[in-house]
């Protein structure tokens, strides 16, 4: 055998050991598949948040208005600090035309269309108009828009800002988180708190249901996810990795499997696995900051925001292995939705664009498969009763504001930041 022979063979003996040894660890599989976006829709600003209408024909999404910053005051060595007023836009998903703009200052930390389709609701903060100090400048805000043509029906404010908001798949509850926190329940039929659940000692930026409606998670800053029994309002579990706090921990969205027994947790260093049952990580992804993530309907896919990548991930729960990665916004995609029937993904980014997916059009066909987006509400009857109780008004309207018998206007906004209790009017007639 000659020498260049003899070389030629242990070349060839040490590719085929390598690609044993890199398929065995699960790093020779093809890579993920591209796909390509069916439309892009240009938005007025940079884009927080997506919520489709229960019946996928529409798409809310927060806008920020960075065109319109303003100067609000100056820190102590001069540098000024301020705030963006915020939009809803309304899209139609089957013509890509703009059908609703709701204006005026809108809060855009969460965003969803109630369980009875009839309403949208959006929290945030905004800044008081006395405020000074930019160290706590914004105070914590609800508000209720009819979903039919944008007109604000209710407001309800708290002393910090709200990051979300979560309806129960099975009761008129909803739950928000806020920066005091503090996770708050409300009983959607009076309009007035169920519970205060207190637990976190930092912020609380996420919240959500578990499917049967029994437990709500949640998850902040403080790098610890809490479970409660929704019936008690007792805290049952904390998931809490060990070690050092830093990196990697603070809890940035939720959401429960299909079949609730798994938990995934969005930080800025990926996304956590948890086994609910059984108080357990199962895996870490690893990847960038993750603001937003949904199971698909068998609960073996993950899609979840990756801001390193700018891509949204279609990731093998068990393996951890990425199948798919939505990419193309030229910055940071903030928002991510699924729609009810698992057909179509929306992106929203700081690129101040929404592109729509057709997760049916790829390789990995997900026809039968179909999504479960815990953000998204869905058609229920039991809520049928939510918005029917004329309440109390705690809040000043203004006279565009269209009311309805039995509803009373009061003017307490106008005089102290805070409210008790938060006031829906009745159902708008067809």
């Amino acid at each position: 055998m000659t020498r260049n022979v003899r070389l030629a063979t242990l070349a060839a003996v040490a590719i085929l050991f390598v690609a044993t040894e890199v398929d065995a660890q699960g790093q020779g599989d093809s890579p993920p598949a591209t796909p390509k976006p069916r439309a892009v829709w240009k938005t007025r600003g940079e884009v927080f948040t997506l919520a489709f209408y229960p019946d996928g024909k529409t798409l809310a999404a927060g806008i920020g208005r960075i065109d319109k910053a303003r100067v609000l005051g100056h820190k102590a060595l001069g540098s000024p600090w301020g705030d963006f007023p915020g939009e809803i836009e309304v899209w139609d998903v089957a013509n890509g035309k703009r059908v609703l703009l709701i204006e005026g200052d809108t809060p855009n930390g969460g965003l969803a269309f109630a369980p009875d389709g009839k309403h949208l609701i959006g929290c945030g903060g905004v800044y008081r108009k006395d405020e000074t100090d930019f160290r706590n400048p914004k105070v914590g805000i609800i508000k209720v828009w009819d979903a039919r043509n944008g007109k604000e029906m209710a407001e309800f404010a708290q002393s910090r800002i709200v990051t979300s908001l979560s309806f129960s798949p099975t009761a008129p509850l909803m739950a928000t988180g806020c920066f005091d926190s503090k996770v708050t329940l409300w009983d959607m039929k009076s309009g007035t708190t169920a519970a205060v659940l207190k637990g976190h000692d930092k912020i609380v930026h996420t919240v959500v249901f578990s499917p049967d409606g029994k437990m709500l998670a949640s998850g902040g800053y403080d790098e610890i996810i809490r479970l409660w029994n929704v019936a008690t309002k007792e805290l049952v579990a904390e998931l809490n990795d060990p070690g050092p706090v830093g990196p990697g921990k603070s809890v940035d969205c939720l959401a429960f499997s299909p079949d609730g027994e798994r938990l995934a947790a969005g930080t800025d260093q990926g996304v956590k696995i948890w086994d609910v049952p059984n108080r357990k990580r199962l895996r870490h992804i690893e990847g960038g900051w993750s603001t937003s993530l949904s199971f698909s309907a068998n609960g073996q896919r993950l899609a979840w925001t990756d801001s390193e990548m700018q891509c949204v991930r279609w990731t093998d729960v068990a393996t951890g292995k990425d199948e798919a990665k939505f990419a193309g916004h030229e910055k940071r995609i903030a928002g991510m939705a699924i729609s009810p029937d698992g057909k179509t993904l929306a992106t929203g980014s700081e690129d101040q664009t929404i592109r729509l997916w057709d997760l049916e059009s790829w390789s990995l066909s997900l026809k039968d498969e179909g999504t479960s987006c815990q953000s998204s509400a869905v058609e229920n009857p039991n809520f049928q009763s939510y918005f029917l109780q004329p309440q109390v008004m705690l809040r000043y309207c203004p006279p565009s504001v269209h009311s309805h018998p039995g509803s009373i206007h009061a003017s307490f906004w106008r005089h102290r930041p805070c409210v008790d209790s938060l006031a829906w009017f009745s159902r708008l007639s067809p």
